[in-house]
């Protein structure tokens, strides 16, 4: 056997890559069904406990208060239509903070941004690419395969995890998974065992940083070209420090610590907490911080006219 046909038999098997549902947005233009496929009821749409959810190393109990919906696709969001009469035609994604894990579906800061949106302009149906487990390059690869199935939408709104989440090649499955890898400085020991791994090294970190920073460029001149009015951010501050720091991406604004305890204080001004402020029953981020994603949101949608065509 020659190398080629070595490299092609390693690589580019189809019964292989089939069989790593986490590829299909990149090489058959389809939605990653990973998550569909990889819990015993697939056949279900509806839950009270997410699937991912449940595997949430910090435990989660059913409190009777959260339901799940997904749509044909499997996402958390109204069905989606090719048919936009509507003026503006607006997606939201991100990972399981923008999905709403933990969260009703009317305390999450994308579906409050919509409800809000929706009073004042000729919008359409809540789309949302979000998944549990997406980093930015499901971010990229999900809106690609919307717009073919879709249409382009005219506004894009992002929230963004650490950006180290990556596709590794699992050896023994002789196929890709997508992990949720973590910043090298993340604090280990409040980690459960199984993720211990999954924290990069600061090389890892850096090779990780500046493939998103080509990539997201590569994304935002898309964006630009295409007419979709693209703002993003990022929940995890350590992502902020480093993209402020940088500051070579015009779609980006920070979300900064010192911000969210400010807002804190003028929410909460005795300084006791409601229930589930600010954590989830599965210690996703609290109704505070989704209030605070959306009014800081909404701040940038205002400051940068993204409605005043």
């Amino acid at each position: 056997m020659n190398i080629n046909e070595k490299y092609k038999e390693f690589y580019f098997n189809p019964d292989r890559l089939r069989d790593s549902t986490s590829v299909w947005d990149i090489f058959w233009d389809e939605f990653d069904i990973t998550w569909a496929q990889s819990q015993e009821y697939s056949k279900s749409k509806h839950f009270t406990v997410n699937p991912a959810e449940a595997q949430q190393a910090f435990g989660t109990t059913d409190d009777g208060e959260i339901t799940y919906d997904y749509n044909s696709d499997w996402f958390r969001s109204d069905e989606f239509t090719a048919d936009h009469p509507e003026k503006y035609h607006i997606v939201f994604s991100g990972c399981s903070e923008t999905e709403g894990i933990g969260s009703p579906l009317d305390t999450v800061w994308a579906k409050m941004i919509h409800t809000e949106l929706k009073e004042k302009y000729d919008i359409g149906g809540y789309y949302n690419l979000a998944k549990s487990g997406n980093g930015w390059h499901k971010v990229i690869s999900s809106l690609l395969v919307y717009i073919k199935k879709y249409g382009k939408p005219t506004h894009l709104f992002v929230l963004l995890p650490n950006i180290a989440r990556n596709f590794v090649w699992e050896t023994e499955r002789e196929t890709w998974t997508y992990q949720q890898k973590l910043n090298f400085s993340s604090n280990k020991k409040h980690l459960p065992d199984a993720m211990i791994n999954q924290v990069t090294t600061l090389d890892e970190y850096r090779n990780a940083f500046i493939q998103f920073s080509l990539a997201w460029k590569l994304f935002e001149a898309f964006c630009n070209a295409s007419n979709i009015k693209l703002i993003f951010s990022t929940w995890n501050y350590e992502e902020t420090q480093n993209l402020l720091f940088h500051q070579h991406h015009p779609s980006f604004f920070p979300l900064d610590r010192p911000d969210f305890d400010e807002y804190a204080k003028i929410k909460r001004p005795s300084g006791k907490f409601k229930d589930k402020d600010l954590r989830r029953r599965d210690n996703h981020s609290g109704i505070l911080y989704h209030e605070w994603w959306k009014d800081s949101f909404m701040d940038q949608i205002r400051e940068r006219g993204l409605f005043n065509d």
